[in-house]
């Protein structure tokens, strides 16, 4: 009898640790697939609405220029009819005042600036982009670009009294004020990730983070290996406030930006580890108990 004490003993501390060993694999499997899922759904959700500002973005951006090629054709036209105004430094400030523009400049048929409200633009030269607009007297273009490390946008028209550009420089506070309401930078802000698990959009042109669950990195550069992000979608491992990480990642449609979400292994297999232990702990208790009936047993029969 002792022996077959001894044998079921064995035998359910076996079963024990591979009931343990078994629960341990399989829920690691299924707490896995569920992170993944969470996190593709989160970004999935972060894709949708980076696209949605983007588009918005552009939109109010396009309305601005547009708004801003107006007036410089308008100025074009008022120019032609009253064309000693350039000479009159008074009334040439006043209009660009009266426009809301930065600086108003005219040129000669070859580009080259002999009229500015702004002294120090006197000998250079338009826009190359607005040379064309001579042999159109209707267009008129505009561009977004930088002046003295800060941002503006450029519009540029034909003469209407003769050959030479007309250039309007604007400032983009009206632009910027209108996107503030889609600023990609807090896309990120409205999707927490389970408890302590990031979401970032970055910006695959100069590889720096548009948006982060932490304010503080955005603008900085990740520090995950760019070659991770190969196809437009997988999983990557890497570092998260001090832990290993397991990641998901994609690509919006025209792959401009990178939509990366990772959760820490230990936030990810927490529920494993618990279920693990309370799974070893019972079936260990119950291979005690099973013993301890099968040693009264044999204390009654003898």
């Amino acid at each position: 009898m002792r022996k077959s004490i001894r044998f079921v003993a064995v035998t359910m501390l076996i079963s024990s640790v591979l009931l343990t060993l078994l629960c341990f694999y399989c829920s690691g499997v299924l707490q896995k697939n569920s992170a993944y899922k969470t996190m593709d759904t989160r970004i999935e959700s972060v894709i949708e609405k980076t696209e949605e500002y983007d588009k918005l973005t552009e939109q109010t951006v396009e309305k601005v220029r547009s708004k801003y090629e107006s007036k410089t054709r308008v100025l074009a036209m008022i120019l032609s009819q009253t064309p000693n105004l350039q000479n009159d430094d008074v009334s040439f400030e006043e209009l660009r005042v009266a426009i809301d523009a930065e600086e108003i400049s005219i040129t000669d048929m070859d580009g080259k600036i002999i009229y500015t409200t702004a002294p120090y633009m006197t000998e250079t030269y338009a826009y190359t982009d607005f040379m064309e607009c001579m042999n159109e007297k209707r267009n008129v273009k505009s561009v977004i670009t930088e002046l003295d490390g800060k941002r503006v946008i450029v519009a540029g028209t034909a003469r209407l009294d003769t050959d030479g550009i007309i250039q309007v420089i604007f400032n983009t506070d009206m632009m910027e004020s209108a996107t503030a309401s889609s600023d990609i930078s807090t896309v990120v802000s409205e999707y927490p990730l389970m408890k302590k698990g990031c979401v970032a959009v970055i910006d695959m042109d100069n590889y720096r983070y548009l948006s982060h669950t932490k304010k503080i990195l955005t603008g900085t550069s990740p520090q995950i290996k760019r070659e991770l992000f190969s196809r437009n979608s997988g999983t990557f491992a890497t570092i998260l406030n001090g832990e290993n990480a397991l990641g998901r990642y994609k690509y919006t449609e025209d792959e401009s930006k990178l939509v990366i979400a990772m959760i820490s292994k230990r936030e990810i297999y927490s529920a494993r580890n618990t279920l693990t232990g309370w799974v070893f702990f019972v079936s260990l208790v119950l291979s005690v108990i099973a013993v301890l009936i099968m040693r009264m047993l044999e204390i009654k029969r003898g």
